[in-house]
């Protein structure tokens, strides 16, 4: 989530703006800028919490603060695909929607994972709108260890996983014939 600071002064020169919770220093959002009363700020927290404050800082006289009038909340950022969520069967050529719901800003990347490691690429970024809907194109092999990533391109940090595997059914694949026993054995 983004959030805008506005503030009014009548000092020279650049501001530090630091964030409180509990009334107890927490962080610093900012060691320098300038003080033209708006800032545009996306938390990085580790805790969520409705006891926050920001304090502004003159970084000409130290002496000159002031703290937020009121406590705010913090909410951490989140997504949660909701479908597929695993144990589903797809075919190729079939669309797909992936279903998702988040409280971040801006884009996502959406990647298709088989066992455990990065496949390929479904989308490299969409809006974050909660829907997508996803062609499972035909050269895609048959596996029922597929998962879906979703990632936030504001916060490389924010993003979640399928809960379970699901299984991309490719009737027209070509198998792989060097692991199967012949039907015939003959001497000559």
């Amino acid at each position: 989530n983004f959030y805008g600071m506005t503030w009014s002064d009548n000092i020279p020169g650049p501001v530090k703006i630091e964030l409180y919770k509990a009334d107890v220093f927490y962080s610093t959002i900012i060691d320098s800028t300038p003080s033209d009363a708006y800032h545009l700020w996306i938390p990085n927290v580790q805790e969520t919490g409705s006891d926050y404050k920001v304090k502004i800082t003159s970084l000409a006289s130290g002496n000159d603060f002031d703290f937020s009038n009121a406590v705010f909340t913090i909410t951490k950022s989140e997504i949660n695909i909701t479908y597929p969520n695993g144990n589903d069967v797809f075919q190729t050529g079939s669309d797909v929607g992936i279903v998702w719901s988040d409280n971040i800003p801006g884009p996502v990347k959406i990647e298709l994972y088989r066992a455990e490691s990065f496949y390929s690429a479904i989308s490299d970024s969409t809006e974050s709108d909660w829907f997508y809907l996803w062609n499972i194109t035909n050269n895609i092999p048959s596996g029922n260890d597929y998962k879906l990533k979703i990632t936030s391109l504001a916060s490389y940090n924010d993003y979640d996983f399928c809960d379970t595997t699901f299984t991309i059914d490719n009737p027209n694949a070509i198998g792989d014939e060097s692991n199967q026993l012949p039907d015939k054995f003959e001497l000559s």
